[in-house]
């Protein structure tokens, strides 16, 4: 599976007049980017020397933007792995300021994960007793979009949390619902950069049990089990948590 970061547009999108100077021209021109697709959530920001190649731009330049956009929640940086896109989710008819959770106020997956335990069991649980046809629908579509990122060796991460939120978006409980989009696809990359393994590379064997506890859990929400979809999701993120711990 690839790890090189996405190709970018040249240098030619990188307006040198512009007068706030290169750090600023060149953080909208990664915003450009982001918003035209060519980088989406969970992709690894090219490297600082490539960077410098493709705009033609200081290291100096290129630091300066990277902390720009890392300060306005657009990228994450994790220490040996680099630099990935964190796209917020927009906000919602639902989300309020007293439902937004911020990652930022702790730096340990383990906290991250611990509130999706809380949040993500009881949701599950919601969801088997609520769901409708369409949200079954929903959830087959992104276990599909993560069953062809695990084959053709894309991201994962958007993917996986689309799954994660089909099933939060199933128990009709617009809280649990903001919370969840609050957290966003960030959520799973803070877990994945906090392994030892690259982030998105996963073998095989790793691949076919993400997918099979995926399906666990969507199995037991559209059969209605209350239960077992709330054992299925702790299942899932007791296995993540313990990852941690190596």
């Amino acid at each position: 599976m690839t790890t090189s970061g996405p190709a970018l547009s040249d240098q030619q999108s990188l307006h040198r007049n512009d007068p706030r100077g290169l750090t600023h021209a060149l953080a909208a021109s990664l915003k450009s980017e982001i918003a035209a697709g060519r980088l989406s959530t969970g992709d690894r920001l090219p490297s600082e020397s490539e960077l410098c190649r493709s705009f033609d731009v200081s290291r100096t330049v290129v630091r300066e933007a990277i902390s720009q956009l890392r300060a306005e929640g657009l990228i994450e940086t994790f220490h040996g792995k680099g630099s990935f896109i964190a796209l917020p989710q927009a906000p919602t008819e639902h989300a309020s300021s007293q439902s937004v959770v911020d990652l930022s106020l702790s730096q340990s997956p383990r906290d991250v994960m611990e509130l999706r335990m809380a949040v993500e069991t009881e949701a599950a649980a919601l969801a088997a007793v609520r769901h409708t046809d369409q949200d079954i629908r929903s959830m087959d579509a992104a276990l599909s979009d993560l069953r062809h990122a695990t084959e053709v060796g894309g991201s994962i991460i958007g993917p996986d949390w689309a799954v994660h939120m089909a099933v939060a978006t199933a128990s009709a409980n617009p809280l649990l619902i903001a919370t969840m989009r609050a957290m966003g696809p960030s959520a799973v990359l803070r877990h994945r950069a906090s392994l030892d393994d690259d982030v998105d590379v996963l073998d095989p064997e790793h691949s076919a049990l993400i997918l099979h506890e995926h399906h666990v859990i969507r199995d037991a929400v559209a059969r209605g089990d209350a239960e077992a979809a709330r054992a299925a999701i702790r299942v899932h993120l007791s296995r993540s948590m313990a990852a941690l711990r190596r």
